[in-house]
């Protein structure tokens, strides 16, 4: 075995292209073309061996696959960098996963980043055959498989799930049209489809949140929609201020630094009055306390029976002890 190879190192590089191989040689510091190098008789000897043993294979698991055009437009795209790493991982580790295709029209429903790394380097790969009742059925289950990946965003998931919005209502009124009485509650009767629910819990949002990402998805502009995708921005901030104008991130800071400093400015003005109640709460105990000293002078000098009872009875009602609430 050469030495700095492992055996599953020889069997992946055995798998490359030709066109491919220098360049993955020369990435692990390799130069073919020199003699004396780490590029050994041994290493080019065993990686023939192995391509002769693995021609069958990869004439199966290279096989053409269809692409379609609307499927693959639910899928996610990766940022240059990330799938610049896929193909790092994919080189070193090869494909462990199996890319999903519909069973009996050929059609590659997942797996579209590793198929077309995978073509691009002549390398092995397994597939998975799933059976669909009809097109519809396969876009639901793209959508469901996306969302259920954990790299994506609350909005990425409602955005995802919001290009059904189409065959989701399509089926809310094929459900109506089956209906003699739309507001009968039979047990036979077909039940109602909301369409925005139904959407909701395909990304796993809320309502509300399916309904803003719908707003934004069809008025913010494509910089805040990146900033949303990544997580940067939050759905509820891009929303409010999306409503007050705003078209660029910035503007959503500014304007969530604005909204904090009028909550701060409320805040203070809130305190002041509650000082300036306290202030007048005092000032009316001493008012009170300054008349009953009036009062209890005068008492002590009336012979007015009447006015002294009727302030008796005035006292047991106000009295915290005389109430009864």
């Amino acid at each position: 075995m050469p030495i700095g190879f492992s055996r599953s190192e020889i069997a992946r590089i055995a798998q490359i292209k030709e066109s491919s191989l220098r360049d993955f040689l020369e990435r692990r510091g390799i130069t073919p073309d020199l003699p004396n190098k780490k590029f050994s008789e041994e290493l080019t000897q065993e990686i023939l061996t192995l391509r002769k043993q693995s021609i069958h294979t990869r004439k199966d698991a290279t096989q053409e696959l269809k692409i379609d055009a609307e499927f693959q437009s639910l899928i996610p795209p990766l940022s240059d960098e990330e799938l610049a790493q896929l193909e790092e991982n994919i080189l070193r580790d090869g494909i462990r996963d199996a890319l999903v295709v519909w069973k009996g029209h050929d059609v590659l429903i997942d797996g579209h980043n590793r198929y077309g790394i995978a073509q691009k380097h002549g390398l092995h790969f397994r597939i998975v055959e799933k059976e669909f009742s009809n097109r519809d059925a396969v876009l639901v289950w793209i959508v469901q498989n996306q969302s259920g990946r954990r790299n994506l965003s609350a909005y990425s998931r409602a955005e995802l799930a919001l290009k059904l919005k189409p065959v989701i209502a399509a089926k809310a009124k094929e459900n109506q049209g089956e209906r003699t009485d739309l507001l009968q509650n039979s047990a036979g009767s077909s039940k109602p489809i909301d369409t925005r629910t139904e959407l909701a819990k395909l990304a796993g949002v809320s309502h509300d949140t399916i309904a803003k990402v719908e707003k934004l998805d069809s008025l913010a502009s494509e910089e805040i929609k990146t900033a949303l995708r990544t997580g940067a921005v939050s759905i509820n901030a891009a929303f409010t201020a999306v409503a007050a104008g705003a078209t660029t991130v910035e503007d959503i800071q500014n304007f969530k630094a604005q909204r904090q400093s009028v909550r701060q400015e409320k805040h203070a003005t809130d305190f002041t009055r509650n000082e300036n109640t306290d202030e007048e709460f005092q000032q009316s105990k001493q008012l009170i306390i300054a008349s009953l000293q009036i009062l209890t002078d005068w008492l002590a000098e009336t012979d007015d029976r009447k006015t002294v009872s009727k302030l008796a009875n005035l006292l047991k009602k106000i009295s915290p002890k005389g109430r009864k609430d």
